[in-house]
């Protein structure tokens, strides 16, 4: 877990894409404000424009994000997808795939940001 300002210079170049999305928050539906799906909700309106107004945990979400988007659900890993995991029912946006298949994620309420951080309006960035 690195805090996303201080993201090494050999990752910088996977990660661009987050901070040039304009998250808005009031996309996210109130039960979501501050947890993993909210973000999950808000930076795929950055995306698609919005059409998320989908409600529950992480294993929701990527379902929910698919049957908007005409993208099929699947366990292989793709930068711009939403992810769900195990982690009781989390979930984030995978913003790339290292050659090695590890992951750098985007997400909310994981241990430095939202809801468990007690701040707002935040992500960080894992890898």
């Amino acid at each position: 877990m690195r805090d996303k300002n201080s993201i090494p210079d050999d990752i910088k170049p996977y990660v661009h894409n987050i901070t040039s999305k304009k998250l808005d928050w009031r996309l996210t539906t109130p039960d979501a404000y501050n947890q993993c799906a909210g973000f999950s909700q808000v930076y795929m309106n950055a995306i698609w424009s919005p059409n998320f107004t989908f409600r529950g945990n992480g294993n929701v979400t990527a379902e929910a994000v698919a049957k908007v988007t005409g993208v099929k659900v699947t366990t292989t890993p793709k930068a711009g997808a939403v992810f769900s995991s195990d982690r009781p029912n989390h979930t984030g946006v995978v913003l790339h795939v290292l050659a090695n298949g590890d992951l750098i994620i985007a997400n909310q309420n994981a241990v430095k940001s939202g809801q468990n951080a007690g701040t707002s309006k935040d992500y960080e960035i894992t890898f």
